[in-house]
């Protein structure tokens, strides 16, 4: 992988895996905690969120150039 691609990539697939980790988390905290544990479930959609905007961004734009 070309090193200037490197940065880019890495944090796309870390904003990935925190989205996803926190619903998971999200998930055992609501068996385990109760309703404390939806407060994770807005974590992971904010992360979920961020990672669709980021993955838009580079096929609306980052494509064309």
């Amino acid at each position: 992988m070309r090193a200037d691609l490197r940065v880019p990539f890495v944090l796309r697939v870390v904003l990935g895996q925190v989205a996803t980790l926190t619903l998971v988390i999200a998930g055992v905290a609501v068996l385990w905690v109760g309703p404390g544990g939806l407060y994770w479930l807005v974590a992971g959609t904010v992360f979920s969120i961020l990672a669709a905007l980021a993955d838009a961004w580079v096929l609306l734009v980052e494509i064309n150039r």
